[in-house]
């Protein structure tokens, strides 16, 4: 058989190319190029292959994305428009959060068929601009609607961004992303520095607390350009798993408080705890047990908690995060309005702990009075608060919140969560300390933030405070003595050393550079955010 002309002309230049090919396989192995997509034809077997894509990007088989707090991560979504008005819509009328499919890339790893859904309360209020809640303009199920017109701008902040919950194995089972079946994406929501979350996040984690972690990250939704979200994780089996211990039967009871969970007892009857969520074991558990804790509660003596209640609840976390809420004043939680954390029960031990979640409105940033949309600082006397200034990056983080008269060890002292603060004779702030609340002076070069105003708001006392209506295991805490004296020792221990001025501001110029630096690249905030 005769060897056609064109391959005898050409055939140097194919075999040439045959070794180029082949020198390729040789040198690069299976790795493939990034982007990398898994569908759900797919995905078992390209597990190695991600791997693999993870090692060509400089990443160790065991990485961990919350293990990257100084890198801006980058996402990008592709979702059908009519699915993402969908979800907005059913959300508006029912209340309903349904999940959707995406293809979404995340540091330059594609994953398809992943879920998407709307994730919280009022940062997803804030971003679709309702006022009370889904339900529609005349109230109906949630009271809300639409903002009125004008309450958009005493929010301070009126571009919020949706916050959303991706779920890897919505629609492909054993999906995940490197070890998380789901991610939180977080807004900056009344937030114009973009740093509360953050650094309260690593405050807690610095005292020894386990919540949740989080990292910076820019969305891009179907290439309308980048927005600044935090990715976070979500306190789910995963969550339970990495973080708390478990024994051979699996992670315990985690339950989830919504607003008004103060940890008191009703009765015996768990359908009257419905602020308390089961989110595992709810086929093999229930909520007995942490009814028998609040129950234990109810009827102890001062002696008989101090000498029982380890055996119900990790009192020493308890007191840690108390004190964590009033120095970065967080309202928006257990000790502000029982709001934002979740009770885990460890299976072997069967005791409580409470695990923090939604730290985005801490410093200050919940509570708002009136039309002037002021703040409750941390510190008070008969004292109307500072003038605008600092809170975004280059900006500070605020002066102290105190009028020129006012005394660390007033008697009655109390905060705006109604928390006492230290009254033992002698007790000062520490040196350096910097008070939330006021400003810092506003940013200069045109760095973003310079604008936000943390001041004060006027004080109140009493002299007999009683924290029966806050919380019964709040009370015990500031009512017995030596708990009393455990707070106060975390509070100023908080003080000197994780809260610490010039190591709080040297972490905030280090968020502020990694900001402006992105933002210079990627351009997610405009120049009339600045």
């Amino acid at each position: 058989m005769a060897i056609p002309m064109k391959f005898r002309r050409h055939y140097k230049l194919l075999i040439a190319v045959m070794i180029m090919f082949v020198g390729t396989i040789g040198l690069f192995g299976s790795a493939r190029v990034i982007p990398y997509t898994v569908s759900a034809d797919t995905y078992e077997q390209d597990l190695q292959d991600i791997s693999n894509s993870l090692l060509t990007l400089g990443r160790e088989d065991n990485y961990d994305i919350f293990d990257e707090s100084d890198t801006m991560h980058t996402i990008e979504i592709e979702m059908d428009p009519d699915d993402y008005e969908n979800m907005i819509l059913v959300y508006e009328e029912t209340g309903e959060k349904e999940y959707y499919p995406i293809t979404i890339t995340i540091d330059g790893v594609t994953f398809e068929d992943v879920g998407i859904r709307l994730k919280g309360n009022s940062s997803l209020r804030g971003a679709l601009g309702m006022m009370g809640g889904p339900g529609g303009p005349e109230g109906n199920e949630g009271g809300g609607g639409k903002m009125p017109e004008g309450m958009e701008e005493m929010r301070g902040n009126d571009n919020y961004d949706t916050p959303f919950l991706i779920k890897f194995d919505e629609y492909v089972s054993g999906q995940d992303y490197f070890g998380y079946t789901q991610l939180a994406l977080r807004a900056q929501f009344n937030d114009l520095s973009a740093m509360q979350e953050m650094l309260s996040n690593e405050i807690m984690a610095e005292m020894g607390l386990t919540a949740s972690r989080s990292v910076y990250t820019t969305v891009d939704m179907n290439e309308e350009g980048p927005q600044l979200y935090m990715i976070a994780e979500v306190i789910n089996e995963d969550f339970l798993e990495d973080h708390m211990e478990a024994d051979e039967t699996g992670v315990g009871d985690l339950f989830k408080a919504s607003g008004g969970a103060d940890m008191s007892y009703l009765n015996d009857d768990p359908t009257d705890y419905l602020k308390y969520e089961q989110k595992t074991n709810e086929n093999t558990s229930d909520l007995y047990d942490l009814i028998d804790f609040f129950e234990f509660m109810d009827g102890a003596t001062e002696e008989e908690f101090l000498e029982n209640v380890e055996d119900y609840f990790d009192i020493d976390s308890i007191i840690e995060y108390i004190a964590f809420c009033n120095v970065l004043v967080n309202l928006d939680s257990f000790a502000g309005n029982g709001n934002n954390y979740y009770l885990y029960q460890y299976p072997d031990t069967e005791q409580f702990v409470l695990i923090p979640w939604d730290l985005n409105e801490s410093f200050g940033r919940f509570g708002m009075q009136d039309s002037s949309a002021w703040v409750m600082g941390l510190y008070f006397e008969e004292y109307k608060g500072q003038g605008p200034g600092g809170g975004g990056p280059g900006g500070g983080m605020g002066q102290p919140g105190m009028g020129p008269d006012a005394e660390f060890n007033q008697p009655g002292m109390i905060n705006a969560m109604g928390l006492p603060f230290p009254q033992a004779e002698g007790m000062a702030p520490p040196e350096g300390f910097m008070f939330p609340g006021g400003g810092r002076g506003a940013a200069g070069d045109g760095q973003r933030g310079g604008g936000q105003a943390l001041p004060s708001a006027p004080g109140f006392f009493e002299e007999d405070l009683s924290l029966t209506e806050k919380s019964p295991i709040m009370e015990f805490i500031f009512e017995i003595d030596e708990l009393n004296e455990q707070y106060l020792n975390a509070l100023v221990d908080l003080l000197e050393n994780e809260f610490e001025e010039e190591k709080i501001m040297t972490r905030i110029d280090e968020l502020s550079e990694l900001l402006l630096d992105s933002n210079e690249e990627m351009g997610f905030w405009t120049e009339e955010e600045l």
